[in-house]
């Protein structure tokens, strides 16, 4: 798998590195809840593309999205999955398996989006 995940990272939150999200968004708290609920949006949209698409060229383009968008966010667990997805063909056993742990990585984002979503809006 290639490594894309940001060794300068403390201890991040599960599944989203907050200080990258906050440094990318200017520690501007309104720019972070869009940023997170574009990912959110882009992360499930994808994840149901990459599980139906037979076209390998799409797979490409579709993990390729999912890796730079991830990567926006501090999402490291997921861009370096998307990268080694971005190689492969949608039917090839090691990407369903690396789709398989992508949706596992992206459960856990997608609970932490939530979570910091609900911690926004009462700020």
């Amino acid at each position: 798998m290639a490594e894309i995940s940001d060794p300068s990272a403390g201890a991040p939150t599960p599944g989203i590195d907050l200080d990258h999200l906050q440094q990318y968004t200017l520690g501007d708290r309104s720019l972070e809840a869009e940023v997170l609920m574009l990912f959110s949006a882009a992360l499930r949209d994808s994840l149901t593309f990459l599980g139906t698409t037979r076209d390998a060229d799409q797979w490409r383009r579709t993990a390729h999205r999912l890796k730079g968008s991830a990567l926006a966010v501090g999402a490291w667990s997921i861009a370096d999955l998307a990268s080694s997805m971005e190689g492969l063909a949608p039917l090839d056993e090691q990407a369903r398996r690396y789709l398989t742990e992508i949706e596992t990585c992206a459960s856990t984002a997608q609970e932490t989006i939530q979570r910091i979503l609900a911690k926004l809006s009462k700020d």
